[in-house]
C-alpha cells in the first residue's frame, strides 16, 4: 500500500502539480525527475505527455468556452501556456469539470505580482496582464455570466404581481421581488465599456486598450427571467443603495424612506419628488428584468 502511494503522489507530482510544468518537455529534468522519482522510471514519456495532454485540453477547451474576451488577448500559444500554468497552480475542487475554471480571474491577477525572469517561456503571461490590467475583471465578468446560466431557477413567493408599484399607496401596501438570479459587482476599471470597444476592435488593434485607466464601476450581473440571457445594469448610487435596502425593507416605501433619512443628497429631495422618483426607479428596474415583481403585504 505504501508503494501505491508513493507511485501516486510522484506521477501526482508530474503531472498536476507547478513542480511538474515543463518536466516532460525538457530532457535534463526528465532524466533528473526518473532519478528523483523511480516509481514512474519505467512509464514511457510519450505516454505521460499524452495523458498530460489530454488534461491540458479539458481545461484548455473550457477556458475557451467560458472566457471568450479574455482570450482574445493572448496568441493561441500563450493560452495553452496559460492553461497549463493555470491548472497546475488551481487544481480543480470540484468533480464538475466547468468549476475547474472558477478561479482564473484570481489566477490572472496573480501572474503580475512576481513575473518570471524575462527568459522564462511564461514571462509573456504575465507582462500581458501588466500591460491590461483589466483582464482579470474582464474575467472574473464572463465567469459570473456562466455562474448565472447554469444557477438553479427559484420558486417566486406566493402572490407576486409581475409588474412594479403604481401609486405611491402601492409603495406602502407591497414589498419588493427582486430577480433572485444576480449578483452586484464592484470594479476597477469600466467593464461593461470595455467589453462594448472590444465589439469594435479587430485583435490587431487591442493595443489601443492598454493605456485605459481605472474607473470604478458598479454593476448587477443577473439572468433575464424572460429571455433567459445574461445581462447587466450599471447601477449609480442610488440605485446601489435602493437595491441594498429594499433587500431588507418590510415595503417600497420603508426602502425609499430609509435613503430619505440616512442620506444627505436624497434627504434633500422633497419627499414628494422622491416617491415620485421612487415609482420611475422600480419601473425601470422592472423593465430590465431585475425587479421580478411585488408581493401584498398580508
Amino acid at each position: 500500500m505504501s508503494s501505491l502511494r508513493t507511485f501516486q503522489q510522484e506521477l501526482g507530482t508530474v503531472l498536476l502539480t507547478l513542480d511538474g510544468h515543463g518536466i516532460l518537455d525538457d530532457e535534463d529534468r526528465w532524466q533528473a525527475c526518473r532519478d528523483q522519482y523511480p516509481g514512474i522510471a519505467e512509464i514511457p514519456r510519450d505516454k505521460l505527455k499524452l495523458y498530460t495532454s489530454l488534461i491540458r485540453s479539458g481545461i484548455h477547451g473550457t477556458m475557451e468556452g467560458f472566457f471568450p474576451a479574455t482570450k482574445r488577448f493572448y496568441t493561441d500559444k500563450q493560452w495553452r501556456q496559460l492553461a497549463e500554468l493555470y491548472r497546475r497552480s488551481c487544481p480543480n475542487p470540484s468533480f464538475q469539470l466547468f468549476r475547474s475554471v472558477k478561479q482564473l480571474p484570481d489566477f490572472l491577477a496573480t501572474l503580475p505580482l512576481e513575473p518570471p525572469h524575462p527568459d522564462h517561456p511564461d514571462h509573456e503571461l504575465a507582462e500581458t496582464v501588466r500591460r491590461f490590467p483589466f483582464l482579470p475583471e474582464i474575467a472574473r465578468y464572463e465567469w459570473l455570466e456562466a455562474e448565472l446560466r447554469s444557477a438553479p431557477d427559484i420558486e417566486p413567493p406566493d402572490g407576486l404581481e409581475s409588474r412594479p408599484p403604481e401609486s405611491a399607496e402601492e409603495l406602502s401596501q407591497y414589498r419588493p421581488c427582486w430577480n433572485p438570479a444576480g449578483t452586484v459587482c464592484a470594479f476597477r476599471f469600466p467593464v461593461p465599456d470595455i467589453l462594448e470597444q472590444l465589439k469594435g476592435l479587430s485583435d490587431e488593434n487591442l493595443e489601443k486598450l492598454s493605456g485605459l485607466q481605472p474607473h470604478p464601476t458598479e454593476i448587477l450581473v443577473y439572468r433575464d427571467v424572460r429571455t433567459l440571457g445574461v445581462r447587466y445594469f450599471k447601477l449609480n448610487p442610488l440605485t446601489a443603495m435602493l437595491l441594498k435596502e429594499s433587500r431588507q425593507a418590510p415595503s417600497c416605501l420603508a426602502a425609499l424612506d430609509t435613503l430619505h433619512q440616512n442620506v444627505s443628497t436624497v434627504r434633500a429631495i422633497p419627499r414628494d419628488v422622491l416617491l415620485a422618483e421612487g415609482l420611475k426607479l422600480f419601473r425601470t428596474c422592472h423593465d430590465a428584468g431585475i425587479l421580478a415583481g411585488i408581493v401584498l403585504i398580508g
